[in-house]
């Protein structure tokens, strides 16, 4: 923040005609090394008020250690009035034992105390008194202080007029209390500001200190400047609206400690910066960031070694916000933000080694908050407690560009009702609420170290998603164009009961062992080609869309519950692949539920596949749902218990097992064939799909043969006479053989 110190015109030209009045004036020398010139007015004895030029430039000069002591001081009486004094030397001092002092009152007045000189002054001092005002000091060198003449004294850099304040080179300045720009902002008065310089400078302040508290205040601490507030508040830009209060840390070993309370805006607009290796410090008090109405509260942390550590709480409170930059880190137990009316605030941790570092946790918005958005990126990282960090989002964003969030050990969590998204690390459990939403776009990967909870909703929409552990989807997750991989001890995806997964676009990876409970569903979009690299476990409702299709590296089981729905075109009539391929073993049970998405109606001796398996296929649906066929035609569900599940189109009785369009005596050799024997298909009697060849399909084949061949019925043997002589054949025909090899 840029703070003008009023007309500098008016200020310089004032300072050039006072210098050329008093060169044309003679020096009065007073006390040896004590010398004035102008219009000066000092007490006899050093009792009473000191007047430097109250209507006309005049100068006060002490040095060789001499000493003047005054009641009250008072310099630049009225608007065209010019005083300077200086104190020069070790030893040499003005003490001030009043509490009227004045520099500045309507004119201009400047102090200057250099080479070990000393300012001593009690009660209060205001420099820029009135809003024509403009009161300097400066301390300079080492050894040159400014402290109470008995004790602390409270300055107001900036009364309702202009204020500055330099220490620079070692010099030293202790107060009781310190306000910057403290009165009512006028028309270019009420401005304050002060600036700290260099290795051994310093500045002790014991009490409050407030900076812009209702006009337009800055405090510069530089260049290895030391600057400690032991007890009482800090407030930036704190009382008025048109208040604008400033605070920079910046420069190696450069540093400001405080033991109380700091905030940072109100209902002014404030800012804390802390830059180039500088620091801020606290014991015990905590760090409050507010912005009300259009006043903005702001705290920047930027590059390497710079810091902003307390033992306390960070709070940020409406629009008010946090950066942290380019190497730099804040510290703190915790840090919450509330929300206000009105737009909300952020908190950026960007780049590499940029550190936001919490003992506990960190939550983000509130019951009825304002929208505010924490950022992660390129290397920043926020880091909560060393065990079991929590950070808690309510109704806002969370958004990873290459940054990272986590705990040490990985078991903290990240609970959501808000927006997670983007390309980085959470090395935390991820709860996701109700109300929480995960997004994960085209070319990014978001990795979580821990489980995930869903309960929301999580959107990867051609990027991937990362779980160090298991997946709990209790709410809806949709993978599009996308790869979700689950690591750890249980790489496990399970969809519970009310839980939808959804997978779309080209292609879908999943990287788990995923299980579909009782009451949830799996959906599998139209033309997708889906990768489940482990096994599937479906005990819901798995729907396979039209063309698409599934690969499973591992096994896939069907449970009671479960409910495959397959929608077929007639594009699938003899794909070159099925809707399933399966590496592992199919166990099956539950319901089969087939489709056509078209209107096509099939034919006598088409085949539609369901599933092939390159191991082997266990157990049978326990019911179907297939699509109604024209008259005089039926479904088989053909069970290879090698490799396959198919769908056949076949008579209305099934018992055509050469399908040359008739029953026939053909068809009773091929009975024959399979009688008697297990993992039997159609075509070797099968009629009715369960895998063994019987009696009851030979029922099957005469009920068809006779349909066909009504008229010949006659010389069809009736079925129990020639059942029983076909079995008796086929036991005679294994006795001979076991007779034979016995022999």
């Amino acid at each position: 923040m840029n703070i003008s110190l009023g007309s500098r015109t008016r200020r310089r030209s004032l300072l050039r005609l006072a210098a050329l009045c008093l060169s044309a004036l003679a020096t009065a020398p007073l006390h040896g090394a004590i010398t004035t010139q102008g219009d000066v007015s000092l007490p006899v004895g050093g009792q009473g008020s000191a007047m430097i030029g109250a209507t006309a430039p005049g100068i006060v000069a002490i040095d060789g250690g001499s000493q003047l002591g005054v009641t009250n001081l008072r310099m630049g009486e009225t608007f065209g009035g010019v005083g300077l004094v200086e104190i020069a030397g070790f030893g040499s001092q003005l003490n001030s034992l009043g509490s009227g002092n004045r520099i500045g009152v309507s004119g201009i007045g400047k102090i200057s105390v250099v080479d070990g000189g000393r300012l001593g002054s009690t009660g209060e001092v205001t420099l820029g008194d009135n809003s024509s005002g403009y009161g300097e000091v400066v301390v300079r060198g080492f050894g040159s202080t400014w402290m109470g003449a008995n004790n602390q004294f409270a300055l107001n850099v900036g009364g309702s007029g202009q204020g500055v304040v330099i220490v620079e080179d070692g010099g030293r300045v202790q107060t009781a209390t310190l306000a910057i720009a403290a009165q009512q902002r006028s028309a270019g008065g009420s401005q304050g500001r002060v600036t700290l310089r260099g290795a051994g400078t310093s500045w002790e302040n014991q009490g409050q200190l407030s900076i812009g508290q209702r006009g337009d205040g800055e405090l510069e601490v530089l260049d290895g400047a030391q600057f400690k507030t032991e007890r009482g508040q800090v407030s930036i830009g704190a009382s008025s609206s048109l208040a604008r209060g400033s605070l920079l840390v910046a420069g190696e070993d450069s540093r400001l400690t405080f033991g109380g309370q700091i905030y940072v805006g109100s209902e002014g607009s404030g800012e804390l910066r802390v830059a180039d290796g500088g620091a801020v410090e606290s014991s015990q008090g905590q760090l409050r960031v507010r912005s009300y109405g259009v006043a903005q509260g702001s705290v920047e942390v930027v590059g390497p070694g710079s810091r902003l550590t307390t033992t306390g709480p960070i709070y940020l409170e409406g629009n008010s916000s946090l950066a942290i930059r380019d190497g730099g880190m804040v510290s703190a137990t915790y840090l919450t933000t509330t929300g206000l009316n009105g737009p909300g605030g952020s908190i950026v941790v960007d780049g590499p080694g940029s550190l936001l570092s919490l003992y506990s946790s960190l939550t983000i918005g509130s019951a009825q908050p304002a929208p505010t958005e924490i950022v992660a990126s390129q290397g920043g990282r926020i880091q909560l407690g060393a065990s079991q960090g929590i950070l808690q989002l309510f109704n806002n964003t969370l958004r990873l560009d290459g940054g990272s969030i986590g705990d040490a050990s990985a078991f903290g969590s990240l609970n959501s009702d808000g927006l997670v998204t983007g390309n980085g690390e959470i090395d935390l459990r991820l709860n996701n609420g109700k109300l929480g939403r995960v997004e994960v776009a085209p070319g990014q990967r978001l990795s979580v170290g821990g489980t995930i909870n869903n309960a929301g909703e999580i959107i990867v929409n051609g990027g991937a998603l990362d779980a160090g552990g298991s997946v709990v989807n209790n709410g809806m997750m949709r993978l599009n164009n996308a790869e979700l991989r689950v690591g750890g001890a249980e790489p496990a995806l399970r969809v519970s009961s009310g839980g939808q997964l959804e997978l779309g676009g080209q292609h879908a990876r999943l990287d788990a062992d995923v299980t579909t409970s009782t009451g949830s569903a799996a959906v599998l979009g139209a033309g997708l080609q889906a990768h489940f690299e482990r096994s599937l476990l479906n005990a819901g409702a798995l729907t396979l869309l039209p063309e698409a299709a599934a690969t499973i590296d591992g096994s896939f089981r069907q449970e009671g519950s479960g409910i495959t729905t397959i929608g077929l075109t007639a594009d699938d009539l003899t794909p070159s692949r099925a809707p399933l391929e399966i590496s592992g073993e199919a166990n099956l049970n539950g319901l089969l539920n087939v489709y056509f998405a078209d209107a096509y109606q099939p034919t006598y001796g088409e085949v539609f596949p369901v599933l092939t398996t390159a191991a082997s296929v266990r157990g049978r649906f326990s019911q179907t749902q297939l699509p109604s066929l024209n008259p005089g035609l039926s479904w088989l569900v053909e069970y290879d218990d090698l490799h396959a599940v198919t769908l056949r189109v076949i008579g209305q009785y099934g018992s055509d097992f050469n399908a040359d369009g008739l029953v026939s005596g053909g068809d009773l050799a091929a009975w024959q064939s399979g009688f008697g024997h297990d993992g039997m298909t159609h075509v070797a009697g099968d009629a009715n799909g369960d895998g063994t060849v019987n009696g009851g399909d030979f029922l099957n084949w005469q009920r068809g043969y006779q349909s066909t061949t009504a008229a010949t019925s006659a010389a069809v043997p009736e079925p129990t006479a020639l059942l029983l002589a076909l079995v008796a054949g086929c036991v005679l025909g294994a006795a001979r053989d076991g007779w034979r090899r016995r022999r």
